[in-house]
């Protein structure tokens, strides 16, 4: 093989290697408040206390509205009925923070993200302290 065929073909193997190798970033969730608005999702609330011995788990649908409003819906086990929650939040880094002191309202800190799912995770990290996790799932 002569010299100017090898820089060729080193060329072509290097350009599939960089084009193999690039990730599709729209398939990874933004959490930012520009790529949660106008989405919405649905999943699982649970909450434990005394490390894990009561668990309490609930339905949650959220609605992402703006960059900076939205709505949830969370309905506990014994609930007939969802309550029904608008809400203001703002997104820091991987911190997802809801205004409201209510059910859903603090720091929530992404521990997992596709495209289409984010884990949330609220925790003081102690051995035998509450911990909540949401589990989300994009539904539009």
């Amino acid at each position: 093989m002569n010299f100017k065929g090898s820089h060729v073909l080193l060329l072509f193997f290097l350009s599939n290697l960089l084009f193999l190798s690039c990730s599709d970033d729209k398939d990874i969730l933004k959490l930012d408040a520009e790529s949660l608005k106008q989405t919405s999702w649905s999943g699982q609330h649970i909450e434990s206390y005394n490390g894990g011995e009561n668990v309490l788990y609930s339905e949650v649908g959220i609605i992402f509205y703006t960059t900076e409003t939205g709505r949830y819906d969370l309905k506990y086990e014994t609930d007939v009925d969802p309550s029904i929650t608008e809400f203001e939040y703002f997104v820091d880094g991987k911190l997802l923070f809801i205004k409201n002191n209510i059910s859903l309202g603090g720091y929530w800190l992404l521990i997992e993200k596709s495209k289409d799912k984010m884990v949330l995770e609220q925790s003081s990290g102690g051995e035998y302290s509450y911990k909540a996790t949401l589990i989300l799932e994009r539904r539009h």
